[in-house]
């Protein structure tokens, strides 16, 4: 029986996508035979990036708009553009910034399920939850980003914070540091970087591509993809994706159903542009996977087999996460624009059953609470601006004020009604001891509210060699938290505060610049705790702030940057002799970044980094002070290799290597986890079949089936994924 529903979904898409191309009317040999009333032999088709057309886009509506053949590197895995908030979409080698942007190619041929599925290609970035868990979380330079981090073509607050689908999007940029200039400000916890979901556009030639997949265990997954442009001068563009999931995961216990579905609708006129963009996604989940805590006083068990999991069936979550946003720009003069963006969300979450479990023992027992939660979350965001151009003397000039503002409504409760006892190394079916699920109360109602205005201004002399950004962005933060039933207030919060910006870039040779940075985030301040000497004192926001220093190196047909630079975050202490608060504490990190990407030889490409972290303690109110910052790896080596195997037109071969160096868990440092280090291989096959263009993919990850605990952020344990085999077969009809 469940073999049948994990078909349904293929069925249903394999069917819209041929009544689809039968409603094309651009579609060419119309009187040729279908493919599956056939069997011809196969023609290859070349790996090399370049023997497919490459289609073209329009980049980025609503800030600065690019539209032309899309500018990428190593066959289409990175794009040389990276969006960059209120200073729109530029050239990585041209920003003097730590950008990364993969592409669509890349999401499609490694086949990620996640975005932790593709930020597996940047040493800057860690996964800091258990792959197989409803809420994928991130550290990037070695500090938490959460989903609430993930933002939607420049917007905060719109996608699900807990694992966003990506079928619906065209490339998934990672700005590395503070960013509070460049973004809106909205994130409370946006301190190693922020993570942003560039979405599909028409493209000039019609898209058709349906994609059929499977992973280790039945969950089947299919994904169709229509795109068009039509009107004079192909000025309107329609892009649908529909995607889902469905089967038993490769962890025991699990199974999993998901389905989205997104609408991409775009203009393109001579002084107008605007876009509009819908999604709906759903998901539920069955013996969620979720991190774990272990108490103090023993060494941190060796980890459990990747494929075991201490909860099954009875352990139940469910979201669903709908969103519309809405863009436009209109350009009132030659060198002034005026720009405006709206969105709106639903989030509608419930849970159930054992969560949240807690090593007792180095004998790996576990205490396991069964929580019923329900919650529901309504954000608004909106932008309005001007940009304008213009030259003092041999300097140029692009301008940009903008006002943003961001509105958030969190309702729901939660309560713990039992706590069961399992073993991570023996687990046994919880079901029978699960009590009857009561209804989740309702015992919390938290509003925020984010404004800020932003100048920033981009300065270019020396015909583009020597560029110069330099800006403020004013931020207000207020929140209120209340009692549901009653609406009586319970706390209240209400703080601004200026956080400037300056960047600098100078191209020593035409494919050789040096760059660096000073830029900050913004976190809400802390209150003195009950018992310290200024108890309910409100302080104001806390700055972190980042001075970088880079080098970056553009081959034409790769690149490669280098990056050092010191992130300094402040954080709430009291002080042990006085019993006084203060938001005097500080935890300070040091890296040193390479990154790699693109052709180092004719069919061979590269892409991958190495990270080097000096995460410490600096300002503590105990013993902690200078020790080593929990969670975070001082050496990260992420490698990735495709090869286009010469003797078979149109076969690729793949490989990775990722390594993690050991972790703390403890704030004495007393405890960690050792470091791990995970291969996957995989290849892929482009051909031809009357005139249809098809491309295999097969993947392994997790080669070796290593057991291993992934990350330690934040105290939490996270297991890593088990062996995984992923095939798809994709169709351009």
């Amino acid at each position: 029986m469940r073999s049948s529903i994990c078909l349904l979904p293929v069925f249903l898409l394999t069917s819209f996508a041929a009544f689809a191309r039968a409603g094309d009317e651009s579609a060419e040999n119309s009187d040729s035979a279908p493919i599956l009333n056939q069997l011809p032999i196969p023609v290859p088709v070349s790996s090399e990036s370049d023997s497919l057309p490459q289609a073209e886009t329009s980049v980025q509506l609503g800030k600065v708009v690019v539209t032309g053949q899309r500018s990428t590197v190593g066959a289409g895995q990175v794009s040389t553009q990276s969006q960059l908030g209120v200073l729109g979409d530029r050239n990585v080698f041209d920003t003097p910034f730590s950008t990364s942007a993969y592409t669509d190619e890349l999401i499609r041929d490694q086949q990620a399920r996640s975005i932790a599925d593709v930020t597996d290609n940047d040493a800057a970035v860690r996964s800091a939850s258990s792959r197989y868990s409803e809420s994928i979380g991130y550290a990037i330079r070695g500090f938490p980003v959460y989903g609430g981090d993930v933002l939607f073509d420049g917007l905060y607050g719109l996608v699900d914070y807990r694992d966003p689908a990506l079928e619906g999007i065209e490339r998934i940029d990672v700005f590395k540091g503070p960013s509070a200039l460049v973004n809106n400000g909205a994130s409370d916890t946006a301190v190693g970087g922020t993570i942003n979901l560039v979405p599909k556009r028409a493209t000039a030639e019609p898209i058709d591509r349906l994609t059929l997949g499977y992973d280790s265990n039945a969950d089947s997954e299919a994904h169709l993809d229509i795109g068009r442009r039509f009107g004079a001068d192909n000025a309107f563009g329609a892009r649908i994706n529909i995607g889902g999931r469905v089967g038993d995961t490769p962890i025991d216990n699990q199974f999993e159903q998901a389905g989205n579905g997104t609408l991409g609708l775009d203009y393109n006129g001579q002084r107008l542009r605007a876009s509009f963009d819908f999604s709906s996604a759903s998901r539920k989940l069955l013996a969620n996977l979720s991190v774990f805590l272990v108490d103090p006083g023993f060494a941190i068990p060796k980890a459990p087999e990747a494929s075991s999991n201490v909860v099954d069936h009875s352990s139940y979550f469910h979201d669903h996460n709908t969103f519309g946003a809405g863009q436009i720009e209109y350009d009132l003069l030659d060198h002034l624009t005026v720009f405006a963006a709206y969105g709106h969300r639903r989030l509608a979450e419930r849970y159930k059953g054992p969560y949240a479990p807690e090593i007792t023992d180095a004998g790996g027992d576990v205490n396991i609470a069964v929580e019923p939660y329900a919650g529901g979350d309504d954000t608004d965001v909106a932008r309005f601006g001007l940009r304008g151009s213009f030259d003092t003397g041999p300097v140029a000039h692009q301008l940009t004020l903008s006002a943003d503002g961001y509105w958030d409504r969190e309702e729901g409760g939660y309560a713990t009604d039992d706590t069961l006892t399992t073993n991570i190394y023996h687990p046994r079916p919880l079901a029978p001891d699960v009590p009857n699920y009561p209804d989740a109360p309702n015992n919390y109602l938290d509003s925020t509210r984010r404004g800020s205005l932003a100048l920033a201004d981009v300065a270019t002399a020396f015909d583009g060699r020597l560029s110069v950004i330099a800006g403020v962005r004013e931020q207000s933060i207020a929140s209120r938290s209340a009692d549901p039933s009653s609406g009586e207030e319970q706390s209240t919060y209400n703080k601004s505060k200026l956080t400037p910006a300056a960047a600098v870039l100078y191209k020593l040779l035409p494919h050789l610049s040096i760059y660096g940075n000073y830029i900050q985030a913004l976190q809400s301040g802390p209150t003195a705790p009950t018992g310290t000497a200024n108890a309910n004192q409100i302080f104001p926001p806390l700055v972190a702030s980042q001075i970088e220093a880079g080098a970056k190196v553009d081959f034409g047909i790769g690149g490669m940057t280098l990056a050092a630079y010191q992130i300094e975050q402040p954080s709430g202490i009291t002080d042990p002799s006085t019993n006084v608060f203060s938001g005097d504490g500080e935890q300070r990190n040091r890296g040193l970044e390479l990154n790699v990407f693109g052709t180092v030889l004719p069919g061979l490409r590269l892409l991958g980094g190495y990270s080097l972290i000096d995460a410490v303690q600096a300002k503590t109110d105990d013993a902690n002070q200078g020790k080593k910052a929990v969670g975070t790896p001082r050496n990260n080596l992420n490698l990735g290799t495709e090869w286009d195997v010469p003797y078979l037109a149109g076969l690729t071969a793949t490989a990775r290597a990722i390594y993690t160096s050991r972790q703390f868990y403890d704030p004495d440092d007393s405890r960690s986890i050792p470091s791990w280090t995970r291969f996957d291989a995989g290849a892929r096959y482009a051909f031809v079949v009357n005139q249809y263009r098809l491309t295999a993919r097969a993947e392994v990850e997790n080669l070796a089936n290593k057991n291993y605990w992934s990350s330690a952020q934040q105290g939490y344990l996270a297991i890593g994924a088990p062996r995984t085999f992923l095939m798809s077969l994709s169709s351009e009809f």
